[in-house]
């Protein structure tokens, strides 16, 4: 009797080995299969939870979801949570803001969804899911109409009107000097396309109505608006974090006075993006949209260059006469919505997008010249502009200099102050093209010196 011959690689099909049936035909469960079905299975759950939160209607399945989310990309890579709420008025949220409704609704409204029981961390990484793979929206406008369609990060009470007298809003504009170019910039806050690189310094000695106009527009911009001091060196890459989404920063009772002439705040009205640092988490750009207003019983240490003279609104503002209402602010609220269509109305008329809003600079050319007269005087104590005869047709390293040495001696002699010193080489340099170089003179002396004068006592 042959043999059977056994196939490679196994019994033959039906063959028994110590008494076993063969169950090669049994489909065994792979492990690795299991888990990439668990897998499928749970992003599945994450994605349908994602739409939940954004009331898509893909997720009719599940109980409407009791708020509304998206998603805004404020920079590439950098997303920021928005909760829309009643009339489409919006607010941004932390992340965490996000999971603690997320566990909520599992534990509250989805009790007879058992796949849907998640833990802490699954309702973490269902957030994470959606923040980063849903579709992000337009920014919502910073401010609308009540009846403007369109998401929004404030809704306004009133219609846009035309012609309705305001009073209370007339008066005080009589006692602000730029009153017209204020109304403009008040204007510009309505489009997005507006310069950002001017500025409002409103200043007044007190019970002058700066302090009700600003709180008039914190109640017309809501979460649109910040209240901010200028930061401390040490805290400037995370203080720039809390401008995003903000049309207008105001700066109340403001002694920084010489905040606008820094370079940090150029950097924040330029058109650049900057650099921002939320707390514990990577730097990225970003393009700013704020504008910029501060209140102060101070006058800004401004300088008579170009750069300041154009960008600076100049607003004094004399005292209301006689007692002060409390009902002050009330009765301008009243008059809200027909100041800020005049202002609009102004501001379209007369200025328009991305132009630069005409302001009276005399006031500010005034304020200018009185904080230059120190400089002046140290040029008048201790320098000689003019150039002498026996230097005219020599070079700047033979005749027409101050040496470094020199010249900080005598800073120190006039003030102590390092950032004096600053300011005064600065001035220098822009008024007069005194410049610091390195030279080097006939006699061999080499090394920096401040061409374009002479000590007085060596002419």
């Amino acid at each position: 009797m042959d043999d059977k011959k056994k196939p490679e690689g196994g019994l033959p099909s039906g063959a028994k080995s110590n008494g076993v049936e063969d169950d090669s035909s049994i489909e065994v469960p792979n492990p690795l299969v299991k888990e990439k079905e668990a897998r499928l299975r749970k992003a599945e759950l994450y994605e349908n939870l994602s739409l939940a939160l954004m009331h898509h209607p893909a997720a009719r399945c599940l109980p409407p979801f009791p708020a509304k989310y998206h998603v805004n990309e404020v920079s590439p890579g950098v997303r920021q949570i928005v909760m829309e709420g009643e009339d489409g008025v919006c607010k941004i949220v932390p992340d965490s803001h996000v999971v603690q409704a997320l566990l909520s609704y599992c534990h509250r409204d989805l009790l007879s969804f058992p796949d849907y029981c998640f833990t802490h961390s699954e309702v973490s990484a269902t957030a994470c899911f959606w923040r980063d793979y849903a579709h992000p929206i337009a920014k919502p406008a910073a401010v609308k109409w009540a009846s403007d369609e369109g998401l929004t990060f404030r809704r306004l009470p009133w219609n846009r009107m035309n012609d309705q007298p305001t009073p209370l809003f007339d008066e005080l504009m009589g006692r602000t000097s730029n009153a017209l170019a204020l109304c403009y910039f008040i204007g510009s806050l309505f489009d997005p396309g507006a310069d950002r690189q001017q500025y409002v310094w409103m200043r007044g000695d007190g019970q002058d109505g700066k302090s009700s106009l600003a709180r008039f527009i914190r109640r017309v911009f809501g979460n649109s608006v910040a209240f901010e001091h200028p930061p401390s060196p040490a805290r400037e890459h995370f203080w720039v974090y809390n401008l995003l989404n903000k049309r207008l920063v105001v700066f109340p009772d403001c002694n920084a006075v010489g905040f606008p002439v820094s370079g940090l705040f150029k950097s924040l009205t330029g058109d650049d993006p900057v650099r921002v640092e939320e707390k514990g988490q990577p730097a990225f750009t970003a393009e700013l949209e704020a504008k910029f207003m501060f209140l102060s019983n101070d006058a800004p240490r401004i300088e008579s260059g170009k750069a300041d003279m154009r960008r600076i609104i100049l607003c004094e503002m004399a005292q209301i006469k006689g007692e002060p209402d409390p009902g002050y602010e009330e009765a301008l609220w009243r008059e809200g919505g027909a100041f800020l269509s005049k202002c609009i109305d102004l501001y379209e008329r007369d200025v328009g997008r991305g132009r630069r809003i005409p302001v009276d600079t005399e006031q500010a050319e005034d304020l200018a010249a009185a904080n230059e007269e120190p400089y002046e005087e140290f040029i008048e104590r201790y320098l000689d502009l003019e150039m002498p005869t026996e230097a005219e047709g020599k070079t700047e390293g033979q005749r027409w200099h101050v040496r470094g040495t020199e010249m900080q001696r005598l800073m120190k002699e006039w003030s102590r102050e390092k950032k004096d010193h600053s300011r005064l080489k600065k001035y220098l340099d822009r008024a007069h093209g005194i410049r610091r170089k390195t030279i080097k003179t006939p006699t061999g002396w080499s090394g920096k010196a401040y061409v374009g004068c002479l000590r007085k006592q060596q002419v």
